[in-house]
């Protein structure tokens, strides 16, 4: 969309002291925008959530604003990959903030999805013992869900807003229009310039997914003429992005294990009992960037190696020098229980005493 053709509100980026836009402000407002229109016409049944990350008070004055930033960012990135594990197709734009006398270092994250056909509450909840919030809050970060005012009543009270549906065949109605107008003056509370810092240099301050380059369905197009599809080949810029069949076994393997709290040896044992053969390396990898899992390897590592002198000192079986007694049996001990004392009768000996023989 033009620039000209997009109208900046200004009602929230000027309210309770926001300082108004953000130099860079706008910009990323009219990215927001332009996000949300291209998917409209793809998502059937779109929600648009407000999300918050936000550094919990025992880790505040251990990290640094650009370490509280990237586990800010990092719990964003494990909840986008647990999303499309679960088959949600979602886009995101944020906006980092700084502490100041009521915050700590937090991240407001505006993430609209794809909810057709699925159970997105499972995921996008605040529940204690949530998913989402049980791992970020494993990593030192807060996870929150802000729901719409709602001023004019047309959200229903829900902890997102509906967005109307705008490809082929909708039924788009005047409240639905309402809705969406809304949901842009409320992404404008991403650009307000109070408590942002004034550069990147720790960390980006407006970051956003990249719809154009993992896009996996598009707008149907005019036919074209017969040579031009000759011509054109399939892109295979998003190849690998939409987990397969058998990723979505491994992931389910790899929740299964973290959910046991298992340390990264038991985890690859546990992987190769159900015929996934993987290096220690592998797991680490899987874990930190592939499936969600970042920081569990750091925080979960094999236990370390020992020797055979080392596992018998844990069982008691120290070897213990032998005593004299040990080392010089005496006699007695030396004879069979089993076996009588005195001599043996010889084969042709006979027992005078039992025959009267005296």
């Amino acid at each position: 969309m033009p620039k000209a053709s997009i109208i900046y509100p200004d009602d929230i980026v000027h309210r309770n002291n926001n300082g108004g836009w953000h130099k860079n402000g706008k910009r990323a407002y009219r990215n927001a925008v332009n996000t949300i229109l291209r998917c409209l016409p793809l998502f059937r049944e779109a929600r648009l959530y407000h999300l918050c990350f936000e550094a919990l008070d025992e880790v505040v004055g251990i990290r640094t604003s650009r370490e509280m930033n990237k586990a800010n960012r990092e719990m964003l990135k494990a909840l986008v990959q647990m999303a499309e594990r679960e088959g949600i197709k979602c886009e995101w734009f944020a906006a980092r903030e700084i502490a100041d006398g009521t915050k700590k270092d937090h991240l407001h994250v505006f993430i609209l999805i794809d909810a057709m056909g699925i159970k997105v509450a499972k995921l996008f909840n605040q529940f204690e013992d949530g998913r989402v919030q049980q791992h970020c809050k494993a990593h030192g970060v807060k996870f929150a869900i802000f729901s719409p005012k709602d001023c004019k009543g047309i959200h229903g009270n829900n902890t997102y807003m509906a967005l109307p549906y705008q490809g082929p065949g909708n039924r788009e109605t005047e409240l639905g229009r309402k809705r969406l107008a809304d949901a842009f003056v409320w992404c404008s509370y991403l650009g307000k310039a109070r408590s942002k810092p004034e550069d990147d240099k720790d960390g980006q301050i407006f970051p956003a997914s990249r719809p154009t380059r993992k896009r996996k369905e598009s707008l149907p197009l005019p036919a074209a003429p017969k040579a031009a599809e000759e011509v054109v080949t399939p892109t295979t810029e998003n190849k690998g992005k939409e987990l397969t069949p058998a990723d979505k076994y491994i992931a389910s393997k790899y929740e299964r294990a973290v959910g046991k709290q298992l340390n990264l040896e038991a985890i690859r044992l546990y992987l190769l009992s159900h015929g996934i053969k993987r290096t220690p390396g592998q797991v680490v990898f899987d874990l930190d960037e592939r499936y969600g899992f970042y920081g569990y390897a750091a925080s979960h590592p094999a236990a370390p190696k020992l020797t055979y002198a080392e596992i018998d000192k844990q069982l008691g079986k120290e070897e213990k020098r032998p005593s004299r007694t040990d080392r010089h049996p005496s006699n007695t001990d030396r004879v069979s229980p089993f076996r009588p004392i005195g001599r043996p009768m010889g084969r042709g000996q006979t027992n005078t005493h039992r025959q009267g023989i005296t």
